[in-house]
């Protein structure tokens, strides 16, 4: 009998045994396989989508540690192989680590931070702007990155071509609106003289 457990069959029946019990036998080892198979398929099919997914995805510990990620989040934050980044703080990956810890602090009580943007850097240093999504789930965090830097960059720049834009358009406005008073005052100055025009009793 404990060889037979130690094998991990689906089910299993000791001799003497009747019909009914082989065929109920049968029947829990038919359907635990298929619950069985089931699971493998479920499994393989998250792993596909965590590991096949154009975002982020990386698994931590509730201290933080990364225990899983994928070659999206590998790629985005510059570590070379798997194994360098298991184990790794990924509040150590925050411009300011006390914001990851307040991160990691919320999501613990609130078991979900929404959705918020990070300002994160990679392993050079390098700065990231990303949307995240932070889960506590079975005691394990999930985390689902999207990175948003060169949105945020071309932001900035249509920004800055904008108030440039503006400075450009100033001093052709108050030029404009400069010219236009002198022109009144000339037209008014124009009349006056006209008016006074040969007049003696007017020096």
């Amino acid at each position: 009998v404990n060889r037979a457990k130690e094998s991990s069959p689906f089910g299993y029946i000791i001799k003497p045994f009747e019909e009914r019990e082989l065929r109920t036998a049968i029947e829990i080892a038919l359907y635990r396989h298929e619950m069985d198979q089931k699971l493998r398929f479920s499994e393989e099919r998250y792993r596909s989508l965590f590991e096949e997914a154009p975002t982020a995805n990386f698994t931590a510990t509730t201290l933080g540690h990364i225990t899983d990620c994928n070659g999206t989040f590998l790629s985005l934050f510059a570590f070379s192989e798997r194994a360098e980044a298991i184990g790794f703080p990924f509040v150590a990956l925050f411009n300011k680590e006390k914001d990851g810890a307040a991160i990691l602090e919320k999501t613990l009580r609130d078991t979900r931070t929404g959705q918020e943007e990070w300002a994160l850097r990679k392993r050079n240093g390098e700065a990231l702007s990303v949307l995240a999504t932070l889960i506590l789930r079975g005691g394990e965090l999930r985390g689902y990155l999207v990175d948003v830097t060169e949105w945020r960059e071309l932001e900035a720049q249509f920004r800055q071509s904008q108030k440039m834009e503006a400075m450009g358009r100033l001093p052709g406005g108050v030029a404009h609106d400069f010219n236009n008073i002198i022109t009144a005052i000339m037209g008014y100055c124009n009349l006056l003289a006209e008016d006074v025009g040969d007049n003696p009793l007017i020096k």
